[in-house]
């Protein structure tokens, strides 16, 4: 069996984490995209108007992008293929008629932070609350690694615990982890909105961007902005580790509305069980002040419910087997129009057909809309409504 986990593009270069025979791999690469264009020649290659086109291959992708300029205002002169490289790249890499993959051979854990509340609950824009504990578990062996800023005692065969004095060393401490286990998909419950966001701006904050850019094997870490519900969010890309937020997949791929989306109620409708109360302090700082041990239970308890969620929904098995069907990267199974695009692609392709490029319209074309129809005042029966 051999499949890939992660695809990027940077510059010419591909950046590969896959599996085969065997082994987790990681390699950089560059690879000539295919293009075509209408010949008078014999080819076996069509368009999905049946017109003749062959291929030609520009070079590395910079010369593809320099090619598709060169001749984008010349009339007659159509390009056709696709110029989405990392979607070519993966189409031709793993061209094999099924992708098959066993899950618990792909490094994927769940994580879930702990983080002071001195003024008020913790704000990732801000990020000026310390991490207090962080813990991940190994979705295939079910191992657990935690770190905190306190000690703890427990005698589990299935977890280490890192007992460090500070944020500095719990953050030195993780990174080093991370760094000698780099995952190649994370997941957790709200996992891209805060955990991960908050692990990177007080990794940046404390041992600086250098060891924050560690996060990535590629070293490739970038910050953005998402709007959800009309309010701003920040959220970081680690080149090479795929989050996959089971919350965002628990509203995809399940269809009955649900009256709360937190964990604890999740899990209590899924499992019959919730999260570690804790109601008999007043605030979360009077429970990690109080009670550490309870705290990072409270925590441990937090993974194994995202753990346990995969264990009988199997939502990312899910999310994995609709990415290699449609040979994109696993991110891409929530974005409906991209999927279609590269099912569409490789069905054709596999048929010899070519698809034609994009269009490039302009932002600042207007098109006529829709005509409607001046009603006539009155009272009426049976009325319909009527729209193609």
């Amino acid at each position: 069996m051999r499949w890939y986990t992660n695809v990027q593009l940077i510059g010419n270069y591909f950046l590969v984490r896959a599996y085969e025979d065997g082994k987790h791999i990681e390699f950089r690469e560059e690879f000539k995209p295919t293009l075509f264009v209408k010949s008078k020649k014999e080819s076996k290659y069509r368009t999905l108007s049946g017109e003749v086109v062959d291929a030609v291959q520009p070079g590395t992708v910079k010369d593809c992008r320099e090619f598709l300029k060169k001749y984008e205002n010349v009339d007659g002169f159509e390009i056709y293929g696709n110029e989405r490289y990392i979607y070519q790249y993966i189409s031709d890499k793993y061209s094999e008629e099924e992708i098959k993959f066993d899950i618990n051979k792909i490094k994927l854990v769940t994580i879930d932070i702990e983080v002071a509340s001195e003024n008020g609950f913790p704000d990732v824009e801000s990020c000026s609350e310390e991490i207090l504990a962080i813990t991940l578990q190994d979705y295939a062996t079910k191992k657990i690694v935690s770190w905190g800023i306190k000690p703890f005692t427990h005698n589990r065969s299935d977890l280490i615990y890192h007992y460090c004095e500070s944020e500095f060393a719990l953050l030195n401490t993780f990174i080093q982890y991370w760094m000698d286990n780099t995952p190649e998909i994370v997941t957790g419950w709200n996992l891209q909105l805060y955990d991960i966001p908050y692990i990177c701006k007080r990794l940046n904050r404390i041992l600086g961007e250098k060891l924050m850019k560690r996060m990535s094997l590629w070293g490739l870490v970038s910050e953005g902005e998402v709007f959800i519900d009309g309010r701003k969010h920040t959220i970081f890309d680690i080149g090479g580790v795929t989050q996959l937020d089971y919350m965002d997949l628990y509203k995809k791929f399940t269809y009955k509305a649900q009256e709360s989306y937190r964990l604890d109620y999740i899990a209590e409708v899924e499992l019959g069980q919730k999260k570690l109360d804790h109601s008999e302090y007043e605030t979360f700082k009077e429970f990690y002040t109080k009670n550490w041990q309870k705290f990072i239970e409270y925590n441990i308890v937090d993974v194994e419910l995202v753990d346990r969620l995969e264990d009988k929904m199997k939502l990312i098995e899910l999310a994995l087997t609709m990415a290699f069907d449609a040979r994109v990267n696993f991110t891409d199974v929530f974005y409906q129009v991209r999927m279609w695009d590269n099912i569409i692609y490789n069905y054709l392709k596999k048929r010899n057909i070519v698809i034609p490029q994009k269009n490039r319209s302009s932002k600042n074309e207007k098109y006529a809309g829709a005509y409607v129809k001046e009603p006539k005042p009155g009272i009426y029966d049976w009325v319909v409504n009527f729209d193609l």
